[in-house]
């Protein structure tokens, strides 16, 4: 896989636009220390990106529309996940 600038950079600015501060800061280290370990694991360095940068831009989506997303796909929350709304994203 071979992103673009243009692509890590729309990346970055949908994280910017969705997560500041300490949750920013956070991505920014799962990040590194994926890429770390996409190195050791030998793994695409573009997916660890991605993937590091991204993972938390739902988590501030409102517990009822996450709800609804996934029931959209067809699925539905695990009664075992039900009562810890953060971890869904």
């Amino acid at each position: 896989m071979l992103i673009t600038s243009d692509t890590y950079s729309r990346f970055l600015q949908i994280v910017l636009s969705h997560i500041q501060g300490e949750r920013l800061l956070h991505s920014i280290g799962v990040v590194v220390v994926g890429l770390e370990l996409a190195e050791q694991w030998d793994v695409e360095f573009e997916k660890v990106y991605i993937a590091g940068l991204l993972h938390d831009c739902g988590r501030y989506i409102p517990p009822e529309q996450l709800r609804r997303q996934v029931a959209s796909y067809g699925e539905e929350i695990p009664a075992e996940d039900r009562e810890f709304p953060q971890l869904w994203h």
